[in-house]
């Protein structure tokens, strides 16, 4: 978490699009987070 996130979190500005954000971080951890699952499992 940046210094960024902090003062964006702090602004709030509107709550519909802080939640979009986490939502679309959450999405991209799952998207890079399942492929290297997937790979271990390939290669165990």
């Amino acid at each position: 978490m940046n210094k960024e996130d902090v003062r964006m979190k702090k602004k709030k500005a509107g709550k519909r699009d802080g939640l979009l954000l986490d939502l679309l971080s959450e999405a991209a951890d799952l998207l890079l987070f399942l492929p290297f699952r997937f790979l271990h499992k390939l290669f165990d």
